[in-house]
């Protein structure tokens, strides 16, 4: 199109292939909430299914590493800060 466009005086007579925008506004001062059941949160379990054994456990290694992390940022000894994430990649690996 720019080679169209600088040959011909008149400029280019095809339009870029642009995704067009929704010029209208939504309403958002009211919300489509009435199309997604409410979901109870199961408080009292005493057998937990597949997914909330894995959002648990993925969970608690986020926040082990967390900590792993910032326990090794804080060392003043360069030897126990490298011992730490070794910890962490210990606690890792049983799950893989």
């Amino acid at each position: 199109m720019k080679v169209e466009f600088l040959n011909q005086a008149t400029g280019a007579h095809k339009e870029l292939p642009l995704l067009k925008e929704n010029t209208t506004l939504e309403d958002l001062t009211s919300s489509n909430l009435s199309m997604y059941p409410p979901v109870q949160p199961r408080t009292v379990v005493e057998n937990f299914n597949d997914r909330e054994m894995v959002t648990a456990y993925l969970l608690t290694l986020k926040r082990a590493g967390r900590e792993y992390a910032w326990s090794a940022m804080e060392m003043a000894n360069p030897e126990i800060s490298v011992v730490l994430p070794n910890c962490f990649y210990d606690e890792l690996l049983p799950c893989l």
